[in-house]
């Protein structure tokens, strides 16, 4: 029988390192694949989050893990313990996160960073076959969190979240630098 490994493995690449913290929920891991989707990108995986059913609205419920890319030259390892910790919040709540989606960090991702909070999309960068584990019951959905600036934000707040992703297609920024700038303001100013 296939794992939630091997799932990431074949879609990702050979997972590269791999973290766990010593408190927390047990069994949940961070894994690191690079070049994932592209190349000089890390992406981070949760892995064992889907060991937890955590409910949808409507009493449905999935399973889930969690991606979070970045460019090469902006990992840490911090990075890792940051998926943990958002891992870790789901447990705990026992809800999972939704596409449109808005997590608070409660503090800028990265140091230097103006980004305090994730977004939860479809992985639509990666490949087709990554977004769903149906091996599990119920299935495990892989959701991808970017980083958002305040004013986005607001945006998603006042305006849903189906108009801030018409605004990511028709802007295309970078949603793996966590320094980026705000696709609210103009690339000319």
């Amino acid at each position: 029988m296939t794992t939630i490994i091997e799932h990431l493995e074949s879609n990702l690449a050979r997972m590269e390192q791999g973290w766990s913290a010593p408190e927390g929920p047990e069994g949940i891991q961070i894994g690191l694949f690079r070049d994932q989707p592209v190349q000089s990108i890390c992406t981070l995986a949760t892995i064992g989050l889907s060991r937890h059913v955590l409910s949808l609205p409507g009493g449905r419920s999935v399973r889930q893990e969690l991606l979070l890319s970045v460019h090469e030259r902006q990992f840490s390892d911090d990075l890792a313990s940051l998926l943990l910790y958002v891992a870790e919040r789901l447990v705990a709540r026992h809800d999972a996160v939704l596409r449109g989606e808005v997590v608070p960090l409660g503090a800028p991702m990265t140091p230097r960073s103006r980004a305090t909070d994730l977004y939860v999309s479809l992985p639509v960068v990666f490949p087709e076959g990554l977004a769903t584990f149906n091996r599990s019951s119920p299935a495990t959905v892989i959701a991808w969190l970017f980083p958002v600036l305040p004013d986005e934000v607001q945006f998603i707040a006042l305006q849903g979240w189906s108009a801030f992703e018409d605004l990511l297609e028709c802007r295309d920024p970078d949603l793996f630098d966590p320094f980026r700038m705000s696709i609210l303001v103009s690339k000319e100013g």
